[in-house]
């Protein structure tokens, strides 16, 4: 079993899925989980313990696609890769620091 610290709870692995292979956990009456979408076809579902927000902040770093060109955003229980729009990314400070836009994407959970 896997498990892992989010800011006021935790979270637990219990299925991955995709290209051919089923979910094949039962978590489906769970009282909260959450599931990750690669943008590639795989799949992962985690049971939460704490809020939705928090553990999807966690999960979706682990399913986040490592080429700089996604982020994670929460969609109701579903944490999905979405392209990253072009105004994501602004200016912050006084030294010209990238940021997130988290204003105009408050779901952004994972960038």
């Amino acid at each position: 079993m896997t498990t892992h610290k989010t800011a006021d709870g935790f979270i637990t692995l219990v299925d991955q899925w995709g290209h051919g292979r089923a979910a094949q956990g039962d978590w489906y009456n769970a009282p909260a989980t959450i599931v990750t979408d690669d943008g590639d076809g795989h799949y992962t579902a985690w049971r939460v313990e704490g809020s939705i927000r928090a553990a999807a902040e966690v999960a979706g770093r682990f399913d986040l696609p490592s080429n700089g060109r996604y982020v994670m955003m929460l969609n109701g229980t579903s944490v999905d890769a979405t392209a990253t729009p072009d105004d994501f990314w602004i200016t912050v400070g006084h030294y010209g620091d990238m940021g997130p836009n988290l204003e105009v994407y408050p779901n952004a959970v994972a960038y």
